[in-house]
């Protein structure tokens, strides 16, 4: 994320801020949220979104609170539209309205975000991928496992089938270090830690094992789920 140093949040109107951002949601709200490290902990950075008609994330606020605050609006915006609870991956905090990555938790249905839009949706029964020239709807017909995949440009994550052999894409990232400089005397940093959690969430929902190979060892290294070993 940028750096910088932030203020301590001043005292926020939150019955004000919820109901302004009730009133212009049109879709169930996504609220993320990470901590504010400046602050010893004591606040935190807050989104809140909804998937506008063109299958965007469009940000409603987002903004500095402390914890109790964050809580606090939390509540007040579970509503008739709905709200849930999400992950963002992002290295631009407010005002930039950029991200990386934005991922539903559960109970929420899974979802993923990028900033072209909804990348995926992946229920038991069918996965759908959105790209370019629309979405398509992946064969889950023998599906073995979900695999999450690493190398120095890229890393994403898809599903092998066992019987036709071949892979079903579902997502896939390019690397953001070598444009933001990160470097550890030895090797470029690559950034992956989205994997650790959406890998086995996706295989949780399609109720299979998963594996990450890291191609940036030789030979590569394999993480395993039980399922999946």
């Amino acid at each position: 994320m940028e750096r910088f140093r932030a203020k301590h949040p001043e005292k926020t109107n939150v019955v004000e801020l919820a109901d302004s951002i009730r009133s212009r949601a049109t879709a169930p709200l996504i609220v993320c949220q990470c901590p504010d490290h400046t602050s010893g902990d004591k606040a935190a950075w807050l989104w809140v979104f909804h998937e506008n008609a063109k299958s965007r994330l469009e940000r409603l606020w987002a903004g500095l609170l402390n914890h109790s605050e964050v809580e606090e609006i939390t509540n007040r915006l579970r509503g008739e539209r709905g709200l849930w609870l999400g992950t963002i991956d992002t290295y631009h905090l407010p005002p930039s309205k950029r991200f990386r990555m934005v991922c539903t938790l559960p109970p929420a249905p899974c979802r993923i975000y990028t900033r072209r839009g909804m990348k995926c949706a992946v229920e038991h029964s069918r996965v759908r991928v959105r790209g370019f020239w629309g979405t398509r709807e992946l064969t889950l017909s023998g599906v073995e496992r979900v695999e999450g995949w690493i190398t120095w440009s890229r890393s994403g994550i898809r599903l092998k089938l066992e019987r036709s052999g071949s892979d079903a894409e579902v997502i896939r990232l390019g690397h953001p270090a070598a444009w933001l400089g990160y470097y550890d005397g030895i090797d470029l940093m690559v950034d992956t830690g989205w994997l650790d959690f959406l890998v086995p969430r996706v295989a949780a929902v399609l109720d299979v094992g998963w594996s990450i190979v890291d191609y940036t060892e030789s030979p590569p290294a394999v993480r395993n789920s039980e399922r999946a070993s």
